[in-house]
């Protein structure tokens, strides 16, 4: 009876100890690094998903003014905010349609950027990305037209008869000015490699996001 009631204190200690720990350490959860934060970055891009790409976005994004009669002030209404709701309803169609259509993307941030921290932001440069990827034609069509779809929801607009001719024909003449680049053939893969980026990052929840307002 007496090893019992020794047994049990002990649990109670135990799970008490356990308890004080989580609460002395904020739940054990530490803050990230930048290091960190970039393969985060580099998976979430690859996943072609809106919602693991709006993870790494510092919300709302501050635009700057717009003229009252832009397209983007019609779809973004007066608050000149873009939130993480409206990113996703945006964007979501349109990288599911590349998904589905096999696209590709791969972000390698190359070690050596430099990253100089103060506070709740950080300023990444010196960064080189390497960006390989693949697309087919058709399937980039349809993601274009996916995302004038998922901005029209995000404006709550209805979109004029024959929109997706409009947006077709515009398709067309973008696509040939890629195929004229690359010798008269569409590239279905592609890579390039981009050097001296520099970014900016601010903190949320102590995980690192992408920051595109810094004067905000």
């Amino acid at each position: 009876m007496r090893i019992r009631g020794r047994l049990l204190s002990f649990a109670v200690l135990l799970t008490v100890a356990f308890l004080l720990a989580g609460c002395i350490g904020g739940g054990g959860k530490k803050d990230q690094t930048v290091a960190e934060f970039i393969v985060e970055m580099e998976k979430a891009f690859a996943s072609l998903d809106a919602e693991k790409i709006a993870d790494i976005i510092y919300f709302p994004i501050v635009l700057p003014d717009l003229p009252e009669d832009s397209e983007l002030e019609q779809i973004v209404g007066e608050s000149d905010k873009i939130t993480r709701d409206m990113f996703v309803t945006a964007t979501k169609d349109a990288f599911k349609a590349l998904r589905d259509g096999g696209a590709s993307l791969e972000l390698d941030v190359r070690d050596g950027y430099k990253v100089v921290e103060s506070g709740n932001t950080a300023v990444v440069s010196e960064a080189v990305f390497e960006l390989k990827g693949a697309v087919k034609e058709e399937i980039a069509g349809q993601a274009v037209l996916k995302l004038i779809e998922g901005l029209s929801k995000v404006g709550d607009l209805d979109l004029p008869d024959g929109w997706e001719d409009a947006v077709k024909a515009a398709w067309e003449v973008i696509a040939a000015m890629i195929k004229e680049a690359n010798g008269g053939e569409w590239p279905e893969e592609f890579e390039d490699v981009y050097d001296e980026i520099e970014f900016e990052l601010k903190k949320a929840d102590k995980k690192w996001k992408l920051y595109a307002n810094p004067e905000a």
